[in-house]
């Protein structure tokens, strides 16, 4: 059986063969041929589920050279796969599928390997044919899916890889069929569990077959939200705490990377049905291994840290336009003292990353007023940085913060009716004022609010104008030391 595997592969593979099929055949003769590689596929399941079987002692014919157990087993394994391999292709999916399923439970590693390894590859370059065949494919796909669960959580990584290549080719081969989802979903549960496991790449291959799958299934992903988002932020807030100050970054990076691709495709295809867990996704969004620092120059960071600030900066960017504003704001509101508890220069960036959420939010075509009212109250607070910073923040990140608050504030600005913004300037107009027996409370607040009115005068021009006889008395002592004397200890300079 097995010269006659290699003689069939070797013929099937031949240019001469390869020809003949290029031309026209009727119906009986395509099912004629169909027919013939079903029986051929059989042969070369028999040739491989032979392989590992146990014998029993050895001939004394058999214990000549080249003719031990081991090595007639490897060749019959080497034909069995040979002709495989060339019956891809040939044999249509449907048949070749059903034929590989039966080797997914083979004792043999390299087997099953194998076996998913030709899947894999037939699956992703699955051509369209008949609805009929269709059907019996998708059926195929249907039985081997179910077979996928238990591999997935081999003891062997290879194995658990090979069997989660499989699973998302699946995903895209047969997502359109109905049938199909509540196969896919059901090994959810699988994939999850080996987000924990401890090889690093087995987790970054399992978070990026759940990102598959929530792209391609999109909401039918509901069912699984509950148990797949709380999983995936464990693991990439467990890979950020890790990266986070540690020089062999590559495979912490590789993880937090493929989790945090992961959560934005359920943030873009779930969005609907992830409002519980939106705190927890913006405070990973926000993790100092997120955001670069604030001093950071553009092009200094290495090349897999900064793949990981781009990919958290488009899901930062992604939020208020794939997110209801009435769910997202009040984590963004909550978000701001959990940004402050970093400290130092990692707590300055997450305060700097979340403005420019607060920015684009203001920003969104979706914000209310009333949404914008409550985006103000952390820009206000962002505005009071230098009396209520992180812990050991350096002056220029501070700079930056108040910064962003300013821009965060135009952009509100340019959103607001004159009437919908006056009562906040009329807000930071007072705030300025509210700590004036603190001189370097009032000192850094009046420069906070002179910046901002100056940001405004360029966005607003003349529109701004009738806002400057709330700043001239503010102003006029600022720049008379005489007269602030009378109301500020020290006066301002």
């Amino acid at each position: 059986m097995r010269m006659c595997a290699e003689s069939a592969a070797k013929h099937l593979s031949s240019p001469r063969f390869v020809r003949a099929q290029q031309r026209p055949m009727d119906q009986d003769e395509k099912a004629g041929l169909q027919r013939g590689y079903a029986a051929l596929a059989e042969s070369a399941i028999v040739l491989l589920q032979s392989v590992g079987v146990n014998d029993g002692t050895p001939s004394e014919k058999s214990k000549s050279p080249g003719k031990s157990p081991a090595k007639l087993a490897a060749k019959a394994e080497a034909s069995g796969q040979s002709l495989l391999s060339a019956l891809n292709g040939l044999l249509a999916s449907g048949p070749f599928l059903s034929a590989l399923t039966p080797l997914l439970d083979h004792k043999e590693g390299r087997v099953r390997r194998k076996a998913l390894t030709l899947v894999t590859e037939r699956l992703q370059n699955a051509s369209t044919e008949s609805t009929e065949e269709d059907d019996v494919e998708t059926q195929a796909g249907i039985a081997l899916i179910e077979e996928l669960s238990a591999l997935i959580q081999s003891k062997s990584v290879t194995t658990s890889q090979a069997a989660l290549m499989a699973l998302e080719a699946a995903a895209v081969r047969f997502s359109v069929a109905q049938a199909a989802t509540k196969p896919l979903l059901s090994v959810v549960p699988a994939v999850i569990s080996q987000l924990e496991g401890a090889s690093a790449t087995l987790k970054a291959s399992a978070a990026l077959s759940l990102a598959t799958l929530s792209k391609i299934l999109g909401v039918r992903m509901v069912a699984v939200v509950n148990t797949a988002i709380p999983a995936l932020l464990k693991t990439t807030l467990a890979s950020a705490d890790a990266l986070h100050g540690n020089s062999d970054v590559g495979e912490l990076v590789l993880v937090a990377h493929s989790c945090l691709a992961a959560l934005r495709m359920f943030v873009k295809h779930v969005a609907g049905f992830i409002s519980p867990f939106l705190g927890d996704i913006i405070k990973v969004a926000l993790h100092p291994a997120m955001v670069p620092q604030c001093d950071g120059e553009a092009g200094t960071e290495a090349g897999e840290t900064k793949a990981l600030h781009d990919l958290a900066l488009e899901l930062r960017g992604e939020l208020p336009d794939v997110v209801e504003l009435r769910l997202l704001i009040r984590p963004l509101v909550e978000s701001w003292d959990s940004c402050l508890t970093y400290g130092g220069e990692d707590g300055a960036a997450s305060c700097a990353a979340l403005l420019e959420i607060i920015a684009a939010a203001g920003d969104s075509a979706k914000a209310t007023n009333a949404h914008r009212q409550q985006l103000f109250s952390i820009v206000l607070r962002a505005l009071d940085i230098r009396r209520d910073a992180p812990v050991g923040a350096p002056e220029k990140a501070l700079d930056v913060i108040e910064g962003k608050a300013v821009d965060a504030c135009v952009a509100l600005a340019l959103k607001c009716t004159e009437s919908e913004f006056l009562p906040f300037f009329l807000q930071c107009v007072e705030w300025a004022r509210a700590r004036s027996g603190e001189a370097d409370v009032t000192r850094t607040r009046l420069a906070a609010l002179f910046r901002l009115a100056a940001a405004l005068a360029d966005e607003l021009r003349a529109v701004f104008v009738p806002f400057f006889r709330h700043l001239l008395d503010l102003a006029a002592a600022a720049l008379d030391a005489a007269a602030a004397q009378q109301w500020l200890p020290g006066g301002l300079g």
